[in-house]
Parts: C-alpha cells; sequence; structure tokens
C-alpha cells in the first residue's frame, strides 16, 4: 500500500507500555519513567508537563523517494537524524553511503565530537571554531546516534541500520 512507520522504542522498557491503540495501532510509551519524582526540579512530574526526552522519528519525501527514519542515542538522537537527512538530500546519497559516511554529534552542551576517520581539514577546522574532540565510531560506546532509515519508491523498497550497531536489522527488496 505504500504505508511507512518510523517508531521510536525507548531505552525505558522494550517496547515501552506494550500497548496499542485499538483505533490506530500506535504503540504507547512508558515515558513517565523520565520524570524526576523530586519537586522543584528541571524534570519534575507536574500537571501538563512534557517530560524531557529526545525522539525524532521522521518522515521526508524527495521526488518519488520516500524516506522514515530515526535514531538511538538519547541527545545524540537529533545530530544523527539531521546528518543522515542532509546526506541524503542535500548530497544526493545512497542509504549505503550516507549511513556510511562518517559524522560528527554536536550533542554536548559546547563540545562538537568528531568521528576519529574524518578528513584532517575537518578535524582542523572544527578545532579553530569549536571545543573539540574526537571519538571512534565502534559498537560499544555508542558516541553518535545510531539511524535506521527505510525508503520506498515506486523501483525500490530498502532499508538500513547503523552499520556499527551489532542489533539493528533491514531488508531489502529487489
Amino acid at each position: 500500500d505504500g504505508n511507512m512507520v518510523s517508531v521510536t522504542q525507548t531505552l525505558l522498557s522494550i517496547f515501552g507500555s506494550k500497548l496499542t491503540l485499538p483505533s490506530s495501532g500506535i504503540l504507547m510509551n512508558n515515558g513517565i519513567m523520565w520524570f524526576d519524582p523530586e519537586q522543584g526540579k528541571r524534570n519534575s512530574l507536574q500537571p501538563a508537563k512534557r517530560c524531557l526526552s529526545n525522539m525524532c522519528p521522521v518522515y521526508a519525501q524527495k521526488e518519488d523517494r520516500h524516506y522514515v527514519l530515526g535514531a538511538a542515542g538519547g541527545r545524540r538522537i537529533l545530530p544523527a537524524v539531521c546528518q543522515i537527512l542532509s546526506f541524503l538530500f542535500d548530497y544526493n546519497m545512497s542509504l549505503e553511503e550516507a549511513l556510511h559516511l562518517n559524522r560528527i554529534d554536536v550533542s554536548g552542551n559546547k563540545s562538537v565530537l568528531g568521528n576519529e576517520k574524518l578528513n584532517k581539514g575537518i578535524h582542523e577546522t572544527l578545532s579553530q571554531q569549536f571545543e573539540y574532540s574526537q571519538a571512534y565510531w565502534t559498537a560499544y560506546p555508542h558516541n553518535f546516534g545510531i539511524p535506521s532509515v527505510v525508503l520506498h519508491s515506486a523501483h525500490e523498497n530498502q532499508g538500513m541500520a547503523d552499520v556499527m550497531s551489532p542489533w539493528s536489522d533491514a531488508v531489502a527488496e529487489d
């Protein structure tokens, strides 16, 4: 049918509350566990307040190509999703190219973290403009967001997950 879904699984319980809404099929999370039980703190539970959380499920379209993407990784989610979108849309990369490309992370307070395999000129430019450090792109610890992308067009259905994640899966259709 061409339907596409982007799902964010929380770090709390696997598949959140394990409750789906009968009218929509939307899986409910259990994000209330993110609230701080002590009153007077930044993330304290209050009426009509949303807890601090990091999610960025995205649907995007470029011509006849439809994408859904998201990532795991707490505060590293947004930088990972934005970079993958830029690689796909601004640089016309394939899923494979975009998810194999070295990335930077800007989720720290004032610091920028770059994959140690980035071009030397990129390291020099970033270190001149920001508080900058380098890190390895490894299966653990996760120094960068862990994105997954699905692509649907009239000609192909394809998915790809972060290449360093040992538990990510994706499939492609010929």
